[in-house]
């Protein structure tokens, strides 16, 4: 989506919903400042819309992959003596996708180091296994480990699909910046730009743009 077509969009969207939309516009000097209001969220709207879209609404192009061979010369991706591999995420992954040890027979999702799953890794006997693997995100030191239990051997590579954060300054010096959106996930990044855009402005209507953005973003696509 352009920029450009981006703030027309939002701009329908607003009036679409905005009961005194000229009183709006003519009392004050917001119609001067809507479309730099609209691409100023462009940014924050696409980070909701990434980490709150189901996963298989997000498309291929949205996806990077990175692995050991890059985490290792960083030396961010460690495998150590009980065959447990560590890797410390780069600061620019918003969204995992998958996380897979080659050795693993498929990618499980993530636990939480709070989950009572957890625990049950601190002991080898009852930890995840190449064949039953467990992968959990912990937090250490103001930065974001995964920890995989377990590997096959010291050799295992690693692949991690995950989606970057995008920058929060897309849009803001012009209207010819190609922004990548899904195109079943548009009206959804639409109007919660339109919602923030009115919170912003204090506008009773921002909570109805949200609410229409939340359905949106999950609502099951039409087929063809």
């Amino acid at each position: 989506m352009l920029v450009s077509e981006i703030v027309q969009r939002v701009r329908a969207a607003i009036d679409e919903l905005m009961v005194n939309e000229s009183d709006f516009f003519e009392e004050s000097d917001d119609e001067l400042n809507l479309t730099e209001s609209i691409k100023s969220q462009i940014g924050y709207a696409l980070n909701w819309l990434i980490e709150n879209a189901p996963q298989e609404r997000l498309e291929g192009s949205m996806v990077t992959s990175w692995t050991s061979s890059q985490a290792v010369s960083t030396g961010r991706f460690t495998i150590d003596d009980d065959l447990m591999a560590t890797v410390t995420l780069p600061d620019d992954i918003l969204r995992l996708v998958s996380v897979r040890l080659s050795s693993w027979k498929y990618a499980p999702i993530p636990i939480a180091e709070q989950s009572p799953e957890f625990l049950m890794q601190l002991s080898r006997y009852a930890r995840g296994s190449w064949d039953r693997p467990v992968t959990v995100l912990t937090h250490s030191g103001g930065q974001r480990v995964l920890e995989m239990y377990s590997a096959r051997n010291a050799n295992d590579t690693l692949e991690i699909a995950f989606v970057k954060r995008p920058d929060v300054s897309i849009g803001i010096n012009s209207g010819n910046e190609d922004v990548s959106v899904p195109v079943s996930l548009e009206g959804a990044l639409v109007y919660e730009i339109a919602g923030l855009v009115m919170l912003g402005y204090r506008e009773q209507v921002a909570q109805s743009l949200l609410a229409v953005a939340k359905e949106l973003l999950v609502a099951v696509p039409q087929q063809g």
